[in-house]
């Protein structure tokens, strides 16, 4: 996916100010946004959560999570404490833990997720996990979302169903998702530089979902170069915004919001998604 990032010179230039003496708050899909993360409740929404980070000096700045529970910082870069400082009751179980350490890179993006529960809520982890018996992780992953969640996401690993064959070949894209998501779409790329759009695809489907189902896009291949076409899925709720994005990559399988006015986030390796490829097979002759 190729994506050119444009901030907001104002934010910017105050924030670079701030950054003197500890950080600043940020929109976690602001392009400028080096260290970001969501909170989520029993699997849902966080939303108004303040959110404290502090460097080693003791400088410290706060925000609150907004309506999808992300919350973003700009700040120097080394090591930063993140923390949940108000908003959830002192019952609440909280994974990794109320706060976090992280070390924020010079040219990258850090990532801090709180998945918190109420004891007995269950669905945090798997029979004896937090919260008792229940599945997976609340919104914690990018493919291990609740099915019941309010966000945008992915309940499972989409599969490629056959993961070969030559052009023609009808393939089917099994895709779990969560109740939020009302449309996808999904196709099969492979990066070329010589094409105005960058991609060769061979194959894509568009599918309307009432969302909590395993969505079926089947279609059928076309004849292009024979190699590996990776993964690309597009998740949209009733709003159409935001809009998430999944991607197959080298590193991994790579996740990235876009919003209304076209401002994407920081795309991030969501470290529990398999990636899904389609490998295309030369024509026998």
């Amino acid at each position: 996916m190729s994506v050119m990032f444009r901030g907001a010179p104002g934010a910017l230039s105050y924030c670079a100010a701030m950054l003197a003496f500890s950080g600043c708050a940020s929109s976690s899909d602001d392009p400028n946004t080096n260290l970001r993360g969501k909170v989520t409740l029993n699997g849902d929404i966080a939303q108004g959560i303040e959110v404290t980070v502090e460097d080693g000096l003791g400088n410290e700045a706060q925000t609150t999570t907004d309506v999808q529970g992300s919350y973003g910082f700009i700040v120097l870069p080394g090591e930063q404490t993140v923390t949940l400082t108000n908003g959830l009751s002192d019952d609440v179980e909280c994974a990794p833990g109320v706060s976090q350490d992280v070390t924020i890179p010079a040219d990258g993006v850090a990532t801090a997720n709180f998945a918190c529960e109420t004891p007995g809520a269950g669905g945090a982890g798997g029979a004896g996990g937090m919260g008792g018996a229940g599945g997976v992780g609340p919104g914690a992953e990018a493919c291990s979302f609740p099915s019941n969640s309010s966000l945008i996401g992915l309940t499972g690993n989409p599969t490629v169903e056959p993961a070969l064959g030559p052009a023609s070949t009808n393939v089917t894209v099994r895709i779990p998702v969560t109740a939020a998501v009302r449309s996808l779409s999904v196709d099969l790329i492979m990066s070329d530089n010589l094409t105005p759009t960058g991609v060769f695809t061979v194959g894509a489907a568009v599918v309307d979902t009432p969302g909590a189902e395993t969505v079926n896009a089947t279609f059928q291949t076309v004849l292009e170069p024979p190699g590996t076409y990776r993964l690309r899925i597009q998740l949209r709720p009733a709003s159409l915004d935001p809009t998430v994005f999944y991607e197959t990559t080298e590193e991994g399988t790579v996740e990235t919001t876009i919003r209304e006015g076209g401002v994407f986030s920081p795309p991030v390796v969501e470290p529990d998604c398999t990636p899904v490829t389609f490998e295309n097979l030369p024509l026998p002759g």
